[in-house]
């Protein structure tokens, strides 16, 4: 009995050992004819991989870059009217919240800036609306921003790591609506 045990286990070993050796790319290449170059192109199929990662990481990885990019902006821009804060609206009429970034001088509009509200420059005593002046300060905002992207290393790299991020998202985005 106990010889039939050693056998059995000699046997199931050796058979381990033979597949082993078959199933290695030596012994299978040797039997097979090597493949021409028109079989390649022929075998060559699309092959698809989709993330591991669904919308809600995206979307979650995008906002958080997008926060951190605008806390560094905050840190070294100039005008603290400059200044981007990030939060969530409800948008009327959806019950879905909205990541939403604005810079300071369009949050502190007066209530009745839509109305035609006039104001006058303290630097200047030009009179001017509160519309004109937001273009005005929208326009020095963003080339501000041009110009501390061009100068620091830190907010070039958020504002890459951002648009990878806004890549992403847009590519899944793609790839639902071809579904």
């Amino acid at each position: 009995m106990k010889q039939i045990k050693t056998r059995l286990v000699i046997l199931y070993f050796a058979g381990m050992f033979a597949l082993a050796l078959a199933d290695s790319p030596a012994v299978g290449q040797e039997n097979e004819p090597a493949p021409t170059e028109s079989s390649q192109a022929d075998g060559i199929e699309e092959i698809t991989v989709y993330g591991e990662k669904n919308m809600i990481r995206l979307r979650t990885e995008f906002e958080l870059a997008q926060t951190s990019l605008f806390v560094l902006f905050n840190a070294i821009n100039t005008n603290d009217e400059f200044d981007v804060e990030c939060d969530y609206e409800r948008r009327l009429g959806s019950h879905r919240r909205h990541h939403v970034c604005t810079p300071k001088f369009a949050t502190r509009q007066p209530a009745h800036a839509g109305s035609g509200f006039l104001f006058r420059n303290k630097q200047t005593g030009e009179v001017q609306s509160v519309t004109h002046r937001n273009i005005q300060l929208d326009k020095k905002l963003w080339d501000e921003m041009k110009l501390l992207l061009e100068e620091n290393v830190q907010l070039r790299q958020a504002f890459l790591d951002l648009k990878s991020a806004k890549d992403a998202v847009d590519a899944e985005k793609k790839r639902r609506r071809n579904e």
